[in-house]
Order: structure tokens, then C-alpha cells, then sequence
């Protein structure tokens, strides 16, 4: 049985909760890890479908933005190459892409 509207669902509600400061900084630190590893090339990733990275890489950007601590812990997982392998195939712009990997890195003291 596949799990990818689960996934889904909770990367979506993770997105919508990151809105708050409080908790994107909780989400950086306990999220990050298993929204990276959902992505294709992960443990977890088995029957995960394009509209689920989507909301996954949605995520991720909604939690890293305006976070250092977040942007180091994400370019420590390696999430920055898995960004960018789906940037074209999704409907993110370049625009956010560029400036998701632009912030971490600055703020990751590169």
C-alpha cells in the first residue's frame, strides 16, 4: 500500500504550520531530516508521485526561509542537490530556487 497521500498531506500541513516563527523553528529542528529523506533517493521515498515532492520541496522552503540554523541543518543533509534535481520538473520558479539555495548558503557561512 503506498503512503503518498499521507505524505502529502502532512508536508502540506507542515508547510501551512511553518507559517508561525515558533514553529518553523521547531520544524527546522525535528522536520527537515524526514522531508529530505521523502524525497527520491531516500529511505522513504517508495510510491512517492511529482504532486508529493512538490509539497514536500514546498516545505522545505517554507521552513528554511529566514532560518540559518535550518539552512545549515538542510545543506548538512544534503537537501540543497535533491532540491535542484526537481526545480525544473515542478512548478517552482527559478526565482525561489535561486533564492532558497542563496540564503542557506549565505546564512550556512559559505
Amino acid at each position: 500500500m503506498s503512503n503518498d497521500s499521507v505524505v502529502r498531506s502532512t508536508a502540506v500541513c507542515l508547510r501551512n504550520l511553518a507559517v508561525d516563527l515558533k514553529n518553523k523553528d521547531l520544524l527546522g529542528k525535528n522536520a527537515v531530516g524526514d522531508l529530505v529523506r521523502r524525497l527520491p533517493g531516500g529511505e522513504g521515498a517508495e510510491g512517492i508521485t511529482d504532486m508529493t515532492i512538490g509539497a514536500i520541496l514546498s516545505a522545505i522552503l517554507e521552513i528554511s526561509q529566514h532560518s540559518p540554523d535550518t539552512c545549515r541543518a538542510l545543506r548538512q543533509l544534503g537537501g540543497l542537490p535533491e532540491w535542484w534535481r526537481y526545480v525544473d520538473v515542478l512548478t517552482f520558479t527559478r526565482n525561489n530556487a535561486s533564492t532558497l539555495e542563496t540564503s542557506c548558503l549565505l546564512l550556512a557561512g559559505r
